[in-house]
């Protein structure tokens, strides 16, 4: 037996609440909340960084957006996950002549069925010219 999800009214209940849920918002919201986009303590392959902060303001752009269902004993766990592109606007970086907008890296947020947080990761191109990636010695040592 062949299912065919395409026009099942789960994905198009997914898509309006996605929509309703304004998950730019939310993402703006996280990296306001980390100090004017600054991350405290990254790891990048095997090497520890006590700071990471951005040299242009960051935009982001919704990639995906996913419903997971985690069993946890006697109860379902419901999780909406959403992955974004992290983007910095080449033109307003002094040093260099870069025109188009650089992809410094992606961000996965999970919420809850309230929309709290319950997870964040990250990933940070430490090589982007728009980065600034402070390694602690005391730890790479």
């Amino acid at each position: 037996m062949t299912i065919n999800l395409t026009k099942h009214h789960i994905l198009r209940d997914l898509k309006h609440f996605v929509e309703q849920t304004q998950p730019l918002d939310l993402a703006m919201k996280r990296l306001n909340h980390n100090q004017n986009f600054k991350l405290s303590g990254y790891w990048h392959e095997k090497i520890f960084y006590k700071e990471i902060s951005f040299i242009n303001p960051l935009s982001v752009s919704l990639k995906t957006a996913s419903v997971s269902l985690v069993w946890n004993d006697n109860h379902i766990e419901r999780l909406i996950k959403f992955y974004f592109l992290l983007k910095a606007d080449g033109s307003k970086c002094e040093n260099q002549i870069i025109e188009e907008v650089d992809k410094t890296g992606h961000m996965f947020l999970s919420f809850n069925t309230k929309l709290e947080l319950v997870s964040e990761d990250w990933f940070v191109d430490v090589l982007s010219p728009y980065v600034i990636a402070k390694k602690d010695e005391s730890i790479n040592n």
